[in-house]
């Protein structure tokens, strides 16, 4: 198949054009262009606590909100495994994982700037 614009060789299935971005022919299906292009900006098909985990997983390098990202990150984790075992298409997984990861972090420093403000 060739692009109609700019006649470069393309494979069959394809919908645009690598050189030229022209667009044509009929997405695959089941694409939702709009959908997918606004998830890299806005974490749609997310569960709100594994949104709330993630942004207190940002602010968790002030140190203070580290356990409440811990706390909403394990929280957001459960939720969503037990909403995928039953079957419900939901995303957030990978926020919830990087709140564990940045509130464990910054918690454990917390409690070592305790423990040395002690001795």
């Amino acid at each position: 198949m060739n692009c109609p614009q700019c006649q470069a060789v393309l494979p069959d299935n394809a919908i645009s054009c690598p050189h030229c971005k022209c667009r044509f022919g009929t997405p695959p299906p089941g694409y939702d262009a709009a959908n997918t292009q606004i998830s890299y900006i806005i974490p749609t098909n997310a569960t709100w606590l594994s949104i709330a985990a993630g942004y207190l997983a940002l602010f968790s390098v002030l140190v203070i909100p580290a356990p409440f990202a811990l706390i909403a990150g394990i929280l957001a984790l459960l939720d969503i495994n037990k909403r995928q075992a039953r079957g419900e298409k939901i995303g957030g997984k990978g926020r919830a994982i990087f709140a564990i990861i940045m509130g464990g972090l910054f918690t454990l420093m917390a409690v070592l700037m305790l423990i040395n403000a002690g001795m």
